[in-house]
């Protein structure tokens, strides 16, 4: 059940972080000035996966 639960939030998590990524590219506004949305991505897609890994590590 909570690894049920686990999944079911963090693929929530990444449907999120891509919409973002997506309205803030078209928008042509980001967290980091500077940043082209390839390296957005990248760093939204390393900081899911430590967050996953450190979960499941408890």
């Amino acid at each position: 059940m909570l690894k049920w639960l686990v999944t079911a939030v963090l693929n929530r998590l990444v449907f999120v972080t891509l919409l973002f990524l997506a309205v803030s590219t078209l928008t042509k506004t980001s967290c980091y000035p500077g940043d082209n949305p390839i390296s957005q991505i990248g760093r939204a897609i390393s900081s899911l996966r430590q967050f996953a890994e450190a979960f499941q590590k408890h």
